[in-house]
């Protein structure tokens, strides 16, 4: 499947999340019914994303993995293969829950095929407010769009991105079946 002239929604979750109930083949019917393609992000765990790697129902998945760091920040990181996603969550996450500081995650990025960015950078919670205390060079892109953030942290990502020249993601960041879609990146190709 080309990632070319697609949707795709970069972050969601499954039942392999500890705060996510549902199903990897819900999320794909859903998906496929919806027309979109998906990054499946799960909190610490790979599981439902190298199985989706096998049978993606004829839809784009992209493996990933949402990072627990230090400071209760969130990083996200997307990977071309399999192969390399696994790698990394053997040698840097398995069994390791919040053992990484966000520049110490972020170090690992050129060990790996792959790019790395910021989950909701503001903040995820009403009560957060997350300032650029990480060494932003190293960080390919944010996430500007998050299905669960309000309009005014999307908006201070979206500056964030503009004056530190990063690529922007949108992502559901879904937690429920219903929230699949919710926010979605567009990719154009030439």
């Amino acid at each position: 499947m080309c990632i070319r002239d697609s949707v795709i929604d970069m972050h969601m979750h499954t039942n392999a999340s500890p705060d996510c109930s549902v199903k990897l083949q819900s999320i794909l019917k859903k998906a496929k019914k919806s027309g979109i393609n998906i990054a499946i992000t799960d909190h610490d765990q790979i599981g439902s994303a190298i199985s989706t790697l096998s049978d993606n129902s004829g839809i784009l998945v992209i493996p990933g993995i949402e990072v627990y760091v230090k400071k209760d920040r969130h990083i996200l990181f997307y990977f071309y293969s399999r192969k390399e996603l696994t790698r990394f969550y053997n040698n840097e996450v398995k069994n390791k829950f919040l053992s990484k500081t966000v520049d110490e995650i972020l170090n690992l990025k050129d060990k790996y095929k792959c790019i790395v960015g910021v989950a909701h950078p503001t903040g995820h919670e009403i009560w957060h407010n997350f300032s650029i205390d990480y060494d932003i060079r190293k960080v390919d892109f944010l996430e500007v769009l998050n299905g669960n953030k309000s309009k005014r942290r999307a908006l201070k990502a979206y500056k964030l991105s503009l004056k530190y020249k990063k690529g922007m993601t949108a992502g559901s960041d879904a937690h429920k079946l219903t929230n699949i879609g919710k926010c979605l990146t567009c990719s154009r190709g030439k």
